[in-house]
């Protein structure tokens, strides 16, 4: 390791643990404080208060993590990690960062309000908050980017498989259930179902 890497490690190493460590104390009202600036902001209004606490728990572990991997890889399976999970349930970048946003202003908010009145930037967190919390956001929106990127590439794949596959079938029941199959796989649900209509607009 280049000994610049080593002494920015170094030089990093104890307030990224300090920081790490401030916000495991005060998980639970970081938590419900980002659910409702969340709501506040219009955000992920799809989940429920539960899922949404949910959320804020795995947004608090992402943090942590992010702060105390040590290693600039381990930091960005971290991130990488809540991306690729984040578009797979169906968000867009916006909603992610929208998210990412929303924590960093309640962490910043929670560490003005912890520091001391007259204190320099060595006993400051906010200095390397700011920087770690630039670094996050980067790296989540390049990460959203790749992940999207694959998901559509995944999808297009498929429906080229699924164009195969149905010119394969034989018999309309068959067909219809391939459809059903296939669109349950590319959109990655649990259940699918197909609504055949009559004329009259009812279902057969």
């Amino acid at each position: 390791m280049p000994a610049e890497d080593t002494a920015v490690k170094q030089e990093h190493g104890e307030p990224a643990a300090a920081l790490a460590t401030e916000l495991a104390a005060h998980a639970e009202r970081l938590e419900h404080a980002w659910c409702a600036e969340v709501r506040a902001r219009g955000l992920l209004t799809r989940l429920s208060p539960a899922e949404l606490l949910r959320e804020a728990a795995i947004l608090l572990r992402v943090w942590t993590g992010f702060l105390t991997s040590g290693e600039e890889a381990a930091a960005k399976v971290q991130v990488h990690w809540l991306a690729e999970r984040s578009v797979l349930v169906g968000r867009s970048v916006q909603e992610v960062l929208g998210a990412l946003f929303a924590f960093s202003d309640v962490i910043r908010q929670h560490l003005r309000r912890q520091a001391p009145a007259g204190t320099g930037e060595n006993a400051d967190p906010l200095p390397f908050f700011e920087r770690a919390a630039q670094q996050l956001v980067m790296q989540a929106a390049a990460s959203c980017a790749a992940a999207h990127e694959e998901l559509v590439r995944r999808r297009m794949d498929a429906l080229v498989e699924a164009g195969v596959a149905l010119a394969g079938e034989a018999g309309l029941d068959r067909v219809l259930q391939k459809i059903v199959d296939l669109a349950r796989e590319i959109l990655g649900a649990r259940y699918a179902a197909l609504g055949v209509l009559d004329d009259a607009g009812k279902l057969v």
